[in-house]
C-alpha cells in the first residue's frame, strides 16, 4: 500500500499551547532517540554475539539532526517488527510504537509472521500540532501444502528438510508459503533425495521420495554341520571291535536211550574231557556314528578234544574218538544302561565220532549234529565282576549215524550257559563259564527192526576257563 493510504490525524487543540512551550527543549533532548534505540539494540545484539555465534550484527544507524516530531507507527494486527531505512540497522521496536522522528523521508518496513512483508516510504512533516500517525493493515500470507510420503521399501527414519530446515519425519504434511521450495529427504544411512517443488494455493504438492532399494546381502551359507563323531570306549565290553577268547574246557557227555527193546544200543558216559576252545567276535563298524551299524557283528567258535579214547565198561575194547564242534554266525548287540544284551543266528555243527573198525562200531552213539542256532544273551556288571548268561535253540537239520539207524527220527537241540568275567587289565579279562547242550530224539521203529527204541537224550556239559582280549 502507498504512502497516500496512510491517515494523518491532527492533534487536539487543547494541548497545542503546552506542546509549543515545550517543543524546543524536548526537541533537543530527543534529537538522538532513534540512535539511542538503535544503540541499545546494538548493545544487546553485541551481547548476544558473545553468547550466540549465529547472532546478527547490525550497522550503526546515522543520526539525523534537527527537531523531532511525535509519530505513531501501528499495524493491524499488532506486534509487527519495525525497521526504518533498512533492516541492516536493526529493528526500532514493534507496533504500536510511539516515538519522535526528525522531519524527512523514511523507508518503513513491517514484518509479522504469517503475513506479507510490508515496505513503503513515509514523510515526517514539520508540524507543531498533533502526532503524525501511520497505520497499516497487514495482509496474511497465502499458504500451500507440501505432502511428503514415506519412502517405499526403506526401513528406519526419513528426515524431511524444507529449504534447509528440518521439519520432521516422513510421512508429513507441512504448510508453507507459495512459491518454489527445496525438499530434501535424508535417510539414516546417509542417502538423500532432493526435489524442487512449486507450491500453489490450488492443491497440495505431493513428494514421493524414491530410493534405490539395496539388494539384500546374500545370507552367508551355513557352515556345514560337523559330522557326528563317536568315541568308542576301546577295551570295554559292548563297544569292542574285536573280542578273542582262548580257553580250556573240561567237557562231559551223557547219552541214554529210552524204551529200548534190543540189546545192541549202548549208552555212553564221559567226564572231564579236556577240550581246547577258541572264540572270536568281530564288529567291523564299531567306530561308525550310527548306533545300529555299531551293533552288527560276526562270530565264530571252534572246540576240539585233541586226544580222546573211549573204552567199554570191561575195558575189553578201546576206540579212538573225535569230539569236534564249531559255529559261524551273525550277531547284534545293544546297550541298556550298564547292561549289554544281544542275539545271534548262525550255523552250528558238533561231531562225536568213533573210529571205524571196532566190533561195537554200530552200537555206540556216533553223532554229527548239523543245526541252525538262535541265541539270546546278556551281560551286566555286578561289583567287580560281570555276569553273563545265554539261551540257545538249535533246530537240528541232520544228526548222523545214530539217528539213521532208525526208520524215523527227529532231533531238537537246546543250550544254556552261565558265567562271569573279571577284568585284570585294560581290554583283558578272565572268564569262567558253565555250559549245557541237550539233544532230544524222537525215534520210530517197528517189530523186526535191528534197532528198537522210543527215544534218546544226548547231554553234553562243559566248564571253560578262558582269557579274553577286547579291542
Amino acid at each position: 500500500m502507498s504512502a497516500e493510504a496512510f491517515r494523518e490525524l491532527a492533534p487536539a487543540p487543547i494541548i497545542e499551547a503546552l506542546r509549543s512551550c515545550l517543543a524546543i527543549p524536548f526537541a533537543l533532548a530527543l534529537t538522538a532517540v532513534p540512535a539511542v534505540v538503535h544503540a541499545q539494540d546494538e548493545g544487546d545484539a553485541a551481547a548476544e554475539v558473545d553468547d550466540d555465534p549465529d547472532a546478527v550484527e547490525y550497522v550503526e544507524r546515522p543520526v539525523r539532526r534537527g527537531r523531532k516530531f511525535p509519530v505513531l507507527i501501528a499495524s493491524e494486527p499488532e506486534g509487527a517488527t519495525i525497521y526504518l531505512d533498512g533492516e541492516e540497522y536493526g529493528p526500532v521496536g514493534e507496533t504500536p510504537l510511539r516515538t519522535r522522528l526528525a522531519a524527512g523521508e523514511y523507508r518503513l518496513i513491517l514484518e509479522l509472521d504469517g503475513h506479507e512483508r510490508f515496505e513503503t516510504e513515509i514523510r515526517v512533516r514539520r508540524r507543531r500540532r498533533g502526532r503524525q500517525r501511520y497505520v497499516e493493515e497487514l495482509v496474511p500470507k497465502l499458504l500451500g501444502m507440501i505432502s511428503v510420503a514415506a519412502p517405499e521399501g526403506i526401513d528406519g527414519n526419513a528426515v524431511v528438510n524444507i529449504d534447509g530446515e528440518p521439519i520432521g519425519y516422513a510421512p508429513i504434511d507441512y504448510e508453507i508459503e507459495l512459491g518454489p521450495h527445496q525438499v530434501l529427504v535424508e535417510l539414516d544411512d546417509g542417502r538423500e533425495y532432493e526435489e524442487w517443488v512449486e507450491v500453489n494455493i490450488e492443491e497440495p504438492v505431493s513428494v514421493a521420495p524414491r530410493f534405490e532399494v539395496p539388494e539384500p546381502e546374500p545370507e552367508p551359507e551355513p557352515e556345514p554341520e560337523p559330522e557326528p563323531t563317536f568315541a568308542r570306549d576301546v577295551g570295554r565290553f559292548g563297544s569292542e571291535m574285536v573280542a578273542a577268547a582262548v580257553g580250556l574246557e573240561f567237557g562231559g557227555r551223557y547219552f541214554r536211550y529210552s524204551g529200548v527193546e534190543t540189546d545192541n544200543l549202548r549208552p555212553y558216559d564221559a567226564l572231564g574231557v579236556p577240550v581246547a576252545r577258541l572264540g572270536v567276535r568281530v564288529y567291523p563298524l564299531a567306530d561308525a556314528t550310527s548306533s545300529w551299524m555299531r551293533a552288527l557283528g560276526l562270530e565264530g567258535m571252534m572246540a576240539l578234544a585233541p586226544a580222546l579214547e573211549s573204552n567199554t565198561v570191561d575195558d575189553e575194547e578201546s576206540i579212538d574218538t573225535t569230539w569236534l564242534r564249531f559255529e559261524l554266525g551273525a550277531r547284534v548287540r545293544h546297550r541298556l544302561g550298564r547292561a549289554v544284551v544281544g542275539g545271534a543266528v548262525g550255523y552250528y555243527q558238533e561231531t562225536f565220532d568213533f573210529a571205524d573198525g571196532s566190533s561195537i562200531e554200530s552200537e555206540v552213539p556216533d553223532v554229527s549234529y548239523r543245526a541252525l542256532y538262535f541265541d539270546a544273551d546278556g551281560r551286566i556288571p555286578v561289583g567287580p565282576v560281570q555276569l553273563f548268561a545265554g539261551l540257545r535253540l538249535m533246530p537240528v537239520l541232520a544228526a548222523g549215524d545214530t539217528a539213521d539207524r532208525f526208520a524215523g527220527s527227529s532231533v531238537l537241540g537246546v543250550g544254556a550257559r552261565l558265567g562271569a568275567a573279571y577284568g585284570i587289565a585294560s581290554g583283558v579279562e578272565l572268564r569262567g563259564e558253565a555250559a549245557y547242550r541237550g539233544y532230544f530224539y524222537g525215534l520210530d521203529a517197528s517189530d523186526g527192526d535191528m534197532f528198537i527204541a522210543d527215544g534218546a537224550t544226548d547231554s553234553l556239559l562243559g566248564f571253560t576257563v578262558s582269557a579274553a582280549y577286547l579291542y
